[in-house]
Order: C-alpha cells, then structure tokens, then sequence
C-alpha cells in the first residue's frame, strides 16, 4: 500500500489558489492519504487571508471552503494528541519551525503505526523534505 502523508504547503497548491506556484500532486496516485489535523487549519488560515488581502472574492473563498472540505474527506486526519505534542518537542534531527515538527511527529507515529505502508512525504517545504529524506521517506513535491 502507497501512502501520501500531505502536507499544508502541497495540501494548499492542491487547491490551486492565485499565487501559488510550484507542481500539483496528483493525489489519485496513493492508495491512502495522511495528514495531521494542523493541514485544515493552515488550508482555513491562507483561504482567510486570501479573502482579507482582496486576492480572493468571498464568493471565492466560500467555493475554495467547500473544495478544502471535500479533497480532506479523502484524508485519515491524525489528531494532535498528547504523543504527537510529545514527540514534536523532541529533537528530530533537523532544523524544523514548529508546524513541522508537528507534522513531522505525526508522520513517524503514524507510519510507526503503520509499519506495512510504503509512505511518500507529499511537500512543498524544504525543510521537511529534508528532514523526511534524512529518515529514509520518499518526498514529492520538492527537488531532491
């Protein structure tokens, strides 16, 4: 079984919103998708900011909403648990900010979890590729 586990920054460039430049993963291609919770918080935060800056039309932000909705329906969401926090805390390696970290944690917990699932780290964030790829993932999305 392939797995994307996705992140907010590939998750957003799914929805293809103005300004936001890099290549759209095809999610069809994984059996499963994964992500933590956090991605439906960063999808609202940019959806919002984008409708306040002026880039983006209510009415445009609404559809975007319910286009976010229903690409996360696809998703198993890894809630932000007290391990996940935990985790997040710990050295990982690599000099990750903290959303990162959170997702970075989720991701090795679920594929711990998981460990029968071939997962391919789904981002458009360098330093997460890089902290994935140092710990044997797979990343689409940025150049290796």
């Amino acid at each position: 079984m392939t797995v994307g586990y996705v992140d907010g920054s590939a998750f957003i460039r799914r929805l293809a919103l103005p300004g936001e430049r890099g290549t759209r993963i095809d999610i069809g291609q994984f059996d499963r998708l994964v992500s933590s919770e956090l991605i439906q918080i960063e999808a609202a935060r940019k959806l919002d900011r984008l409708g306040l800056a002026g880039v983006l039309s209510g009415a445009e932000v609404a559809r975007l909403r319910l286009d976010a909705i229903e690409v996360l329906a696809l998703f198993d969401l890894v809630t932000i648990d007290e391990l996940v926090v935990a985790r997040a805390q710990q050295s990982l390696g690599s000099p990750l900010a903290s959303l990162d970290a959170i997702h970075f944690a989720t991701l090795q917990l679920w594929q711990e979890r998981n460990l029968a699932a071939r997962v391919i780290v789904v981002t458009h964030d360098n330093e997460l590729a890089e902290a994935a790829q140092k710990n044997g993932y797979p990343v689409l999305g940025v150049p290796s």
